[in-house]
């Protein structure tokens, strides 16, 4: 087995749903880190490509310095903004208490996340 960058190995089964395909265009909604705890780096590194989602301007901002074929967006993916950021902030902090708290702290100021907006 080949290393896996993911956290459950999730790159190294769609590399076996692959088998045999060169190169290919992924989304990566979401995306977190580029390269750590990362499903689409074991795919860029072989020359894949694609759309990375993340709404974390840092980490945003590391791929357009580490991963300059994919096609950064900035923001979050959903049909409703308010619960759309609810449910980002759950994922985030592991804890709809702590995602309760953060929320608050947000309800006027989203610097660090967005910006929002429909698309």
């Amino acid at each position: 087995m080949e290393l896996s960058y993911s956290q459950n190995l999730e790159d190294y089964h769609l590399s076996l749903a692959f088998a045999g395909q060169k190169t290919g265009t992924y989304i990566d909604v979401g995306a977190g880190h580029p390269i750590a705890d990362n499903v689409s780096f074991w795919f860029y590194e072989r020359g894949w490509q694609g759309i990375v989602v993340e709404p974390q301007l840092e980490l945003a901002a590391l791929y357009e310095r580490l991963r300059r074929r994919d096609i950064v967006v900035r923001g979050l993916v959903g049909r409703e903004c308010a619960k759309l950021i609810s449910t980002w902030l759950i994922a985030c902090t592991g804890s709809r208490r702590r995602a309760k708290t953060l929320r608050k702290k947000l309800r006027h100021s989203v610097s660090g996340i967005g910006p929002f907006e429909r698309l």
